[in-house]
C-alpha cells in the first residue's frame, strides 16, 4: 500500500509541479500501476522501463513498455528449465510480477514434462528466508526457482541459501536476473557461483574480452 501510495504521489507532482508531458523510468510494480491512473487522468505519456508486471500496459491507454514482462522470460525460462531438471520447487514474492513469473514458468516446466513438488509466496516487506529456503530444502527437488525483487532482499536470499548448504555449485538455483543483481554478487562471493539466470542482457557487458 505505501508503495502505491508513494508512486502516485510522486507522478502527480510531476504532472501538477513539474508541468512535465512524459512520465518515464518505473522499477517497482506497485508504484507503476498506482501511477497509471495519473496517466490517464492527465492523458500524459508513460514509459515503463523496467516494472514487470504482466497487467501494468492495460491499465492506462497512455502506457508503453521498453522492457519485458516477467511471464515472457518466465515462460520461455521454464520450457528451458524442464530439459535440465525433472522436478522444481518455486519460491516467489508474493506480488504481481512473482505470482506473474510462477505461474508462467510453472505452466511451461510442466509441459515440457515437469513436475512442480513444492511452492512457496514469500512477504514481499523484509522476509526472514530461512524458514522458506529450509521447505525448499526438504522438498529435496531437482531444482529450485526463485522470483524476488532487486534491492537488499538478493544478498538477502543468498546468503540464506549458503547458510543452508544451498550454493548454486550443489543445487540447481533458477532465476530471474534480479537474482544475481551486481551488489548482491558482490555480498554473495561465491556462495552465488553455479546460480542459472535469465533476462535480457546487454551483449556488450557480458560477451568474452
Amino acid at each position: 500500500m505505501q508503495l502505491r501510495q508513494i508512486g502516485k504521489r510522486l507522478a502527480q507532482e510531476l504532472v501538477v509541479r513539474d508541468k512535465v508531458d512524459i512520465l518515464a523510468g518505473w522499477i517497482l510494480s506497485p508504484n507503476t500501476l498506482a501511477a497509471a491512473g495519473v496517466s490517464v487522468e492527465a492523458k500524459k505519456l508513460m514509459v515503463v522501463m523496467n516494472a514487470a508486471a504482466a497487467i501494468i500496459p492495460t491499465k492506462s491507454p497512455y502506457i508503453v513498455r521498453t522492457s519485458s514482462s516477467s511471464p515472457i522470460t518466465s515462460g520461455t525460462f521454464g520450457t528451458w528449465v524442464s530439459k535440465k531438471v525433472k522436478d522444481a520447487f518455486t519460491m516467489v514474492s508474493d506480488y504481481a510480477p512473482g505470482r506473474d513469473s510462477e505461474a508462467a514458468f510453472s505452466q511451461a516446466f510442466v509441459a515440457g514434462g515437469g513436475k512442480i513438488v513444492g511452492a512457496v509466496k514469500m512477504p514481499i516487506a523484509d522476509p526472514d528466508f530461512s524458514a522458506y529456503v529450509q521447505r525448499a530444502k526438504d522438498a529435496k527437488a531437482e531444482g529450485i526457482y526463485v522470483w524476488i525483487p532487486g534491492g537488499a532482499q538478493p544478498a538477502a536470499l543468498g546468503k540464506a541459501l549458503a547458510e543452508h548448504g544451498m550454493s548454486g555449485t550443489s543445487f540447481s538455483i533458477f532465476s530471474e536476473v534480479n537474482l544475481t543483481d551486481d551488489n548482491a554478487l558482490k555480498s554473495m562471493g561465491d556462495s552465488s557461483l553455479g546460480f542459472i539466470t535469465v533476462s535480457y542482457y546487454d551483449w556488450t557487458r557480458i560477451r568474452p574480452k
